[in-house]
């Protein structure tokens, strides 16, 4: 008695798959970094650039910021207003260059009685132009406004 086997055969429609030219990925690859690469330097240098402003508080009280370019004048005030239950500080900000200014931040750390830290507050002017000055307006109405009794300018802001 012998068996006999029968071979089954299925049939598929298989193909092989075709395979990518390694030069078509590099290129891809090449062609995305020659975009990409810039503009990350180029966002990196302008958070580098913007949090990395010098100033200088001048005997007079005044505020020198970014190499001279602009300056904070020396008389500004701050103050409580009861109604608006708000600190309120006050100055002048004035471009010394011959050209506009763009983005520019002004922010204040506010303290205390005892020299806590209470919060910051800020403000932003879009453009300002060439030997222009702005009267600048930073309001603080966080609920402990009340207890601000000194504030400090922030150039990290």
């Amino acid at each position: 008695m012998s068996k006999e086997v029968t071979e089954v055969k299925e049939e598929t429609n298989f193909e092989p798959k075709k395979k990518t030219s390694k030069w078509i990925i590099a290129l891809v690859v090449l062609g995305c970094l020659y975009y990409i690469v810039p503009i990350g330097l180029f966002t990196i240098a302008l958070i580098t650039d913007r949090f990395n402003v010098e100033y200088k508080v001048m005997d007079d009280g005044s505020i020198q910021i970014d190499k001279k370019k602009l300056t904070v004048q020396k008389d500004v005030k701050g103050y409580y207003n009861e109604e608006k239950k708000a600190y309120y500080i006050e100055g002048k900000l004035t471009n010394n260059t011959d050209k506009d200014y763009n983005g520019i931040d002004i922010s204040y750390y506010l303290y205390n009685e005892s020299g806590e830290v209470l919060g910051e507050a800020g403000t932003y002017i879009q453009r300002l132009g060439a030997k222009k000055t702005w009267n600048f307006k930073v309001i603080y109405d966080d609920v402990d406004a009340m207890n601000v009794t000194k504030f400090e300018y922030n150039p990290n802001y």
